[in-house]
């Protein structure tokens, strides 16, 4: 196997050290004769070499298909997670509002000014009731004979 790698490397050894330049077109030929001579160990060994690459490749796609359905999944989840918590705060902000408008009608400020017209109306009934009762008093329910 040693003396193999050292035949391959020494077909790129072999045409780099020819003192010509990498750019040049007339380079010469590869000699693909020297090729010919692999045995058959090493032709099954790259054989073997690229079904075991072949087949890495298809177990990477396999399992990168499925990261991909696992990663859409979880984002459809994430996006009806968003949904709901936008639903969730506007709800909150209802309750929010509703709750800052009964605090301030419960604040002991508002329910002072709220006795205090309560108790002007409670007294404004009864100077309304004791004029109605005066006014009856005059009247004291009979009427004259009209002739």
């Amino acid at each position: 196997m040693v003396s193999t790698a050292a035949g391959h490397r020494g077909l790129v050894l072999d045409h780099l050290d020819r003192d010509q330049d990498l750019g040049n077109p007339d380079r010469p030929q590869v000699d693909w004769s020297r090729l010919m001579e692999l045995g058959v160990r090493e032709i099954v060994t790259f054989l073997g070499m690229a079904v075991s690459v072949g087949a890495s490749l298809s177990i990477v796609r396999t399992r990168l298909q499925g990261t991909i359905e696992k990663l859409d999944d979880i984002e459809t989840r994430l996006r009806q997670i968003d949904r709901e918590t936008d639903q969730q705060e506007v709800v909150l902000q209802t309750h929010e509002q509703k709750l800052t408008v009964m605090s301030s009608m419960l604040a002991p400020s508002e329910r002072e000014k709220r006795a205090r017209e309560t108790a002007s109306i409670l007294v404004e009934i009864q100077n309304l009731r004791r004029d109605l009762d005066h006014q009856m008093s005059i009247h004291n329910g009979r009427h004259p004979d009209i002739k």
